[in-house]
């Protein structure tokens, strides 16, 4: 099984059983190979990281576990920056849109590529 969203999958079946040791050996796995695939700094890595700090906590490996949330949140946080900048945009476009609803005019709004 080479597919990580197989292999999490997999990993998160044996959790819900209640084997979590199995489980994490999984979870490295399928992070492992989705970080080839995408990249380790990858913002596609969030299920992958948080899924095995959470088992890597339940069974008591909590210096991994700190190791693995740490990097979770190292991604989140190169990502805020740009999360937050869009979020902004959105936000100034919706208040646009309503300043033109009220006064009953019809948005004129360029076109997003891609969306």
């Amino acid at each position: 099984m080479r597919n990580p969203a197989d292999i999490l999958e997999r990993a998160e079946a044996l959790e819900e059983k209640g084997n979590y040791a199995e489980a994490e050996r999984l979870y490295k796995k399928a992070l492992a190979l989705k970080s080839k695939e995408a990249g380790s700094d990858s913002l596609e890595l969030v299920s992958y990281l948080y899924n095995l700090a959470m088992a890597q906590y339940v069974v008591d490996h909590l210096d991994d576990a700190l190791l693995t949330f740490s990097r979770l949140l190292s991604i989140y946080g190169r990502e805020e920056e740009q999360i937050s900048g869009e979020i902004k945009e959105i936000r100034g476009l919706i208040s646009d849109i309503k300043k033109e609803v009220e006064e009953g005019e019809t948005p004129d709004l360029p076109m997003a590529a891609g969306i």
